[in-house]
């Protein structure tokens, strides 16, 4: 009886956690739908001293950025972020050292309403 108990508690957690979406930058157009949760993966090596930072010239009032993880020089970093409405977003990246931009990504999101 405890195995049963304990397997259906682990099925509760497992289907209950929300998968995040990965992006894909332009020229793709990125449509999701409001609640939905979705990470930016960007390739981050720290022995180069660059390191990726968000342009906040973007509509938070549309994408909430929840939080950024660096993964290791192997996995990068991962930006976390959640559409609160609907409607059209930019997300721009920097990869940065000091003032000297190395690169920079752009990310083009749809909002559609639930």
């Amino acid at each position: 009886m405890k195995k049963i108990i304990f397997s259906f508690i682990c099925l509760l957690l497992f289907c209950g956690c929300e998968r995040s979406k990965e992006l894909k930058a332009l020229p793709s157009i990125n449509t999701l739908n409001v609640k939905d949760r979705f990470t930016v993966i960007l390739p981050e090596d720290h022995r180069n001293g660059y390191t990726w930072v968000l342009d906040r010239e973007y509509d938070a009032s549309i994408c909430d950025h929840l939080n950024t993880v660096w993964h290791g020089n192997d996995k990068g970093v991962y930006f976390e972020f959640k559409c609160l409405k609907a409607g059209d977003c930019t997300l721009k990246f920097l990869s940065r050292k000091y003032t000297d931009t190395l690169d920079i990504k752009v990310f083009s999101l749809k909002v559609k309403g639930s």
